[in-house]
């Protein structure tokens, strides 16, 4: 018995050509990622990629209740050009501004009205029109830009570092925070056992110095040259409170052992001022004592079991402080061992680095206090022909104040998120999520706020242009798919390049 052959069936590919079809034109499109598939604009339906599953969709009642509203909309009027800007411009871009960096989207629904009712008798209030809609485009499409393009050239071509962190906002969308780096101008508790309040007076005492080495870390100005400094500060400060006085380590690589420990170790005014106080006996305050200094041993331990495992890179950055860099050089203040850890490897710059790493300290500088403040005098600073003679020396100091130190900036800015969409706002798209913290982080960043920050006049001449609008990128004007479709109705989708959005609720919170 002969057994026919399978026929071997033919996979239909996404023909370009379709889309000039009069019966699909303006809703038929390819879906990325495969050739076997096409998707409707409209209902944001995907079907296979052949004629028959395409005409079987433009039949369906879903996607002719969709047709019937789109073909309805009215083609928007051209934007004319802008030669000067109005009044009335200017207010909407600073409410867009105030917006943006206090509240909610949706309160500028009665913002504006309400300028135009308290300022009727001005014709800048009277032709304020802004609803939300066009308070989202202008922070999306123009302040959002602004701002961006505004930190890009602050920016520059110097060297920046980036720290990235993810997380997940109120609707479950993963998100990845960017925050760029570079260099531009505890506890504390009432025990009724006498026991527990000694100890946790000296916890108290030595916590409180960890935390100020930590705010070192964590803040946005800190010295990086100097958080070598800081740590060997701490460590120090920590060991001399439960080792021998003439013990000598290195504290940044030596662990401390037993035989360093000082049995009798004083540990601290406050310490010692409580147990007057709470008259404990001397077998409960030896018990103390023994506690605080296993703590403050498993503190010492700890700190340094997390200290970088590259901590000879911190004490080679130590040398562009300030201090280091003006003081009488040595043959062991050598600077060329940092340029080569961070990727300088050519002959000549290395030379040059050398020569103005010994010749620095020849120039009498003003700003001698803060390690920021000197090289960026240093950055401004020219000779009589107009050069700068230290511009290679430079350009190594701010590489090295542009590493991060800490994920602390980047933590803030999913705290700012999170605050930004709430559960009150979790329609809100990514777009102006974006927009908003770039507004409010530019502002913070220039010292600036919504009322006192001038916004330049290249971009409030974007305000009632098509720049200002995300959907004026629209290339072409949606058509009927069927003959039965009035073509004198108005829609309520915009179509902007490949996706599509809804014009009745374009950010809604």
């Amino acid at each position: 018995m002969e057994i026919p052959i399978k026929k071997k069936s033919y996979l239909q590919k996404y023909r370009k050509e379709w889309e000039d079809n009069s019966d699909f034109k303006g809703w038929l499109s390819p879906v990325q990622g495969t050739d076997l598939k096409g998707m409707c604009r409209w209902c944001q339906t995907e079907f296979s990629a052949k004629i028959s599953d395409i005409k079987k969709h433009s039949q369906s009642i879903k996607h002719k209740s969709k047709a019937e509203i789109i073909i309805k909309q009215k083609p928007l009027p051209p934007f004319l050009p802008v030669d000067k800007i109005k009044p009335s411009s200017r207010a909407e871009a600073a409410m867009a501004l105030f917006i943006a960096e206090h509240c909610s989207v949706v309160t500028v629904e009665h913002l504006g009205e309400m300028c135009k009712k308290l300022f009727s008798d001005s014709k800048c209030g009277h032709d304020i029109h802004i609803h939300r809609t066009k308070c989202s485009e202008i922070i999306n499409e123009v302040l959002g830009p602004h701002f961006t393009e505004s930190l890009r050239l602050d920016i520059g071509d110097q060297k920046f570092s980036l720290i990235l962190d993810e997380s997940t906002d109120i609707s479950v969308l993963k998100y990845l925070g960017i925050a760029i780096r570079y260099f531009t101008e505890l506890l504390h508790a009432m025990f009724e056992d006498g026991s527990n309040l000694l100890y946790m007076t000296y916890i108290q005492s030595i916590l409180g110095e960890v935390q100020t080495a930590l705010k070192v870390f964590e803040s946005e100005n800190a010295d990086p040259t100097k958080l070598l400094e800081t740590l060997a500060f701490l460590l120090r400060s920590i060991c001399n409170r439960v080792i021998y006085s003439h013990t000598n380590i290195n504290v940044l690589t030596t662990m401390v052992q037993e035989n360093h420990l000082n049995p009798y170790a004083t540990l601290g005014y406050a310490f010692e001022t409580s147990i007057r106080k709470l008259n404990l006996n001397e077998d409960v305050t030896n018990i103390v004592k023994q506690r605080c200094i296993d703590f403050t041993v498993k503190l010492i331990r700890e700190l340094q079991s997390r200290l970088p495992p590259n901590i000879e890179i911190l004490i080679k950055m130590n040398k562009l402080s300030v201090n280091e860099v003006l003081r009488t050089k040595n043959q062991n203040d050598n600077i060329i061992d940092l340029a080569k850890e961070l990727g300088i490897d050519d002959v000549q710059t290395l030379e040059k680095i050398d020569l103005q790493w010994n010749n620095i300290n020849f120039v009498k500088w003003q700003n001698i206090n803060s390690t920021l403040e000197f090289w960026a005098e240093v950055n401004q600073y020219k000779d009589a022909a107009g050069n700068k003679p230290f511009q290679e020396l430079c350009d190594l100091a701010l590489t090295v104040i542009s590493l991060p130190h800490s994920n602390a900036e980047i933590e803030r800015i999913f705290s700012a998120m999170n605050m930004t969409k709430s559960k009150l706002r979790n329609r809100m798209s990514l777009k102006s999520l974006n927009s908003i913290l770039m507004i409010k982080y530019s502002l913070k960043r220039t010292n600036k706020t919504c009322y006192n920050y001038e916004i330049p006049f290249d971009v409030l001449k974007n305000i009632g242009t098509n720049k200002a609008y995300s959907f004026a990128k629209c290339t072409s004007q949606p058509q009927a798919s069927t003959s039965d479709i009035d073509s004198s109705s108005r829609t309520d989708t915009l179509t902007i390049s490949d996706f599509q959005i809804l014009s009745d609720s374009s950010d809604d919170e």
